[in-house]
Parts: C-alpha cells; structure tokens; sequence
C-alpha cells in the first residue's frame, strides 16, 4: 500500500466505526420500544377484562402480550420489509364508504365497522417502530460480519484505481486468478457500504457520487 492509500484505508475504517455506532444506538433505541405494542395490549387486556368482572394480574396480561403480540409485530414487519404503512394506507381505500347519516360519533362506528384497519393503522406503525430499529440492527450485523475478512488494503487500492478513471471492468481490478475471491469480496464490500456502483452484469464498476466525495473528505 502507498501513503496515498492510507487515508483511504483510514476512512474505510472509520466508516466501518460509524456503522458499528449505529447498530448499537438502534439497539438502545429498538429493544426498548419494542415492548411499546405489548404494553398498550395488556393495558387493553386488564380493561377488557375488568368490563367483563375478570381481574386480570397485569403481570399475566404483559406475559401474555409479550408471547403472543411481539412475534406477531416481528413477522409482520419482516415480510412488509417497513412498508406497512405505506401499504396499509393503500389497502385502506380499496372499500366502498356508506353515506354518512349525519351523527359524528355513528359516522365513526359505521367507519371503524366498515375498515377497522384503517382506524388503527397509526398505532399500530407506532408499534412497529421498535422491532424496525432492532431488525436494521440485525441486518447490519449480519453484513458487518459477512466483510469481516474482507481485505480493507484491497478495497482501498481499488478505490484508488476507480478514483483516478471514470470506470473500471471487474476483470482489471483481479491481480490474478488467485486473487479473484479477493477482489471480489473487496468489491462487494465497497458496494454494501455505497462506495461504488455496478452495472446489472456486474462487469463495470465506477466510484459512485458519495464514495467521490467521502475521499475528497480523506484525500
């Protein structure tokens, strides 16, 4: 590695550090609000049951929350990938309203009785909030992980190289057939940390406009 090199390599690194800081503070921020939805469900859980004569102990009514409800706001934010409530809104539409009779309050019982997703589709993006943060953490682990033998000496030469071209053909960037892998792993690391761009075959690398930017930032 040259010494114009090592500020690249420096900033790899403190981008790495940033990223790491940012897991941790989703964490502090996720695990916490997670049990915002299980909460407010065993609120419900002791007010239903008190109506109907039934004392429930709030600490089985937050078990019970805990065990039934926060799988629930896990899997339904892993399969809308953060898009419920985008996708929620949408659906919410897809209804025929009936004419108004003129009474607000009947108004809002003909409404919630027609769509009662709609009428809680707030809350509970309110409750997803919490698993979000934490399933980001997750996924950025699992990457910060995956790189975790990724030559970052290797990476910084290739930024190098792209930073003094427009663009570079994968094929040119490889050393030599032994360090194929290499190269390539450094490659996608680049990519998962918005260094560079790819074209759809993935023949064509170039340094995207962030990853030009951050080393004018180290140059």
């Amino acid at each position: 590695m040259t010494d114009a090199q090592q500020p690249i390599l420096d900033h790899l690194k403190s981008r790495e550090l940033k990223l790491k800081s940012k897991i941790i503070f989703l964490l502090l921020v996720g695990l916490p609000a997670m049990f915002f939805g299980p909460f407010i469900m065993a609120l419900i859980y002791g007010a239903v049951g008190l109506s109907w004569g039934f004392l429930i102990p709030w600490s089985w009514a937050l078990a019970a929350s805990v065990v039934i409800f926060l799988p629930l706001l896990f899997l339904s934010e892993w399969r809308t990938k953060g898009s419920y409530y985008t996708d929620a809104i949408a659906s919410s539409f897809d209804y025929e309203p009936m004419a108004s009779v003129g009474f607000s309050d009947i108004d809002a019982l003909i409404r919630f009785v027609q769509n009662p997703r709609g009428e809680v589709i707030g809350l509970v993006e309110i409750f997803l909030w919490g698993p979000r943060q934490v399933l980001e953490a997750a996924v950025n682990v699992s990457r910060v992980r995956l790189f975790k033998g990724v030559s970052r000496t290797r990476a910084a030469e290739i930024l190098a190289k792209l930073n003094a071209s427009d663009h570079a053909e994968v094929e040119q960037l490889m050393k030599s057939y032994d360090e194929a892998t290499k190269t390539l792993a450094a490659l996608a690391y680049l990519i998962w940390y918005d260094w560079i761009g790819v074209c759809k075959d993935g023949r064509r690398v170039w340094l995207g406009s962030d990853g030009q930017s951050r080393l004018r930032r180290a140059g």
